[in-house]
């Protein structure tokens, strides 16, 4: 799947690559119910 300049691969099993930002993830907390942004890490 592509979404805008960012690919984004589907698929049932979490593949986490620390490899390629030097061990650190990007992650976002979101409200489910409201939609708002709780935390960016």
């Amino acid at each position: 799947m592509k979404s805008g300049n960012t690919e984004l691969e589907e698929t049932q099993k979490l593949q986490l690559q620390f490899d390629k930002r030097g061990g650190l993830l990007p992650l976002a907390v979101q409200e489910t119910q409201t939609g708002q942004l709780l935390m960016l890490a």
